[in-house]
């Protein structure tokens, strides 16, 4: 009466969309075609296909670092991590900063010591009368 159930193991590995490429490496790897596309699109204007095979070999290396780029983005990990997370590490510490200053703060009491009227520099009104010279205490006065 025990049922058996086949359970995935193979839940964590990435789904192979087309010639065996995840789908974040082929995404990759079009944005880096397209972009060494684009560029090979801007540099022809430059003549350099009329000068001969010197102006195909100046197109290709000026093609070549957006395909490496993609090629390492989507093929190399380091640690189980790809390289655009680690070039995401790289940024962020970057940014942060690298020495931190220490300083005091002057700590505020909750409750001041003082009545407002001597932390103002003012003077109680009843001050000059006989009547608060018998009943206020003397810091108030």
């Amino acid at each position: 009466m025990n049922k058996r159930y086949k359970v995935p193991t193979h839940i964590a590995t990435q789904d192979k969309i087309l010639f065996g490429l995840t789908a974040r490496q082929l995404l990759v790897l079009l944005c880096g075609t397209a972009l060494a596309y684009q560029i090979w699109l801007i540099a022809y204007p430059l003549g350099l296909e009329h000068v001969g095979l010197f102006g195909v070999i100046v197109h290709l290396l000026l093609c070549l670092p957006p395909i490496l780029l993609s090629l390492g983005l989507a093929f190399f990990s380091v640690a189980d991590r790809s390289l655009e997370v680690w070039l995401l590490i790289a940024l962020r510490y970057r940014q942060q900063p690298k020495r931190y200053a220490w300083c005091s703060v002057k700590r505020v009491p909750l409750v001041p010591s003082q009545p407002p009227s001597q932390r103002l520099g003012m003077q109680h009104p009843l001050a000059n009368t006989e009547d608060a010279q018998q009943h206020l205490p003397e810091e108030v006065l």
